[in-house]
């Protein structure tokens, strides 16, 4: 399942930011308000997401923590999750089916 990152920390920013969290790489694609001129919440950046990474959607599920964020995100047809923690998020992405469940 391809990962991708929309976020936004300011262009001058983040190179410091992928620098120092090794993780970034991880994600199939990087989306940064700062390089593009728009920010979360405005639709214009959930758009150009799709559009750079060929997303549907209805097919993508966005995941964050500001309420703001996901309910944009939701008017616009993606699934959403609210990150409040981490045992939280395990749970709904199992509810999803994103992740099988784990026994303790």
């Amino acid at each position: 399942m391809p990962l991708y990152v929309l976020t936004n920390w300011p262009a001058e920013k983040f190179p410091v930011a992928r620098e120092r969290f090794a993780f970034i790489e991880w994600f199939d694609g990087v989306l940064v308000s700062g390089e593009v001129g728009v920010t979360k919440p405005d639709p214009a950046i959930f758009e150009l997401l799709c559009r750079r990474f060929d997303l549907q959607p209805e097919r993508t599920l966005f995941i964050d923590d500001t309420n703001r964020h996901v309910e944009a995100a939701r008017e616009l047809g993606f699934k959403t999750i609210r990150f409040s923690d981490p045992d939280q998020l395990r749970a709904e992405l199992v509810e999803l089916g994103v992740l099988g469940a784990t026994t303790e």
